[in-house]
């Protein structure tokens, strides 16, 4: 019986933890639908935001950095722990010359998230993989 409730007391003490990083995990999908809503996008493929990015943003593994890009045809979260290899694929397809000039890029930051140009979100991913551990990058993906 102690044994048990040894177990139930741990659990108790990750809670919090837990809770905060819902609780931000939350505040950073409802920031980034409210973008969504204010600029009317995406038209289409509108599960790129309410499913996939809230799920990744919810997950166990949840980027804290990230670029986001807002299309007209659904979203692209790009998780700076991938590395400037992974972002440099993008970087090609929205410079590719399909002509969209609606999309929107953004760069998030710990909560923080600002509208930038693509430029600056592919020069902040570059900065993130010099200055951290991208170890991280072979674990996770």
């Amino acid at each position: 019986m102690d044994r048990c409730r040894a177990s139930h007391d741990e659990s108790l003490l990750k809670l919090p933890t837990e809770r905060a990083t819902m609780k931000k995990a939350t505040i950073t999908i409802a920031t980034l639908i409210a973008i969504a809503t204010a600029l009317n996008l995406p038209e289409r493929f509108t599960d790129d935001l309410y499913v996939h990015d809230a799920n990744r943003l919810a997950s166990t593994d949840a980027p804290t950095t990230f670029g986001w890009v807002l299309r007209v045809s659904g979203t692209e979260l790009l998780d700076a722990r991938m590395g400037r290899e992974y972002a440099n694929g993008y970087r090609r397809h929205y410079t590719s010359g399909d002509g969209d000039t609606t999309n929107r890029y953004y760069w998030a930051n710990d909560g923080k998230i600002s509208e930038v140009t693509m430029d600056a979100m592919f020069m902040n991913m570059r900065d993130y993989e010099e200055n951290s551990d991208t170890s991280l990058r072979r674990r996770i993906y």
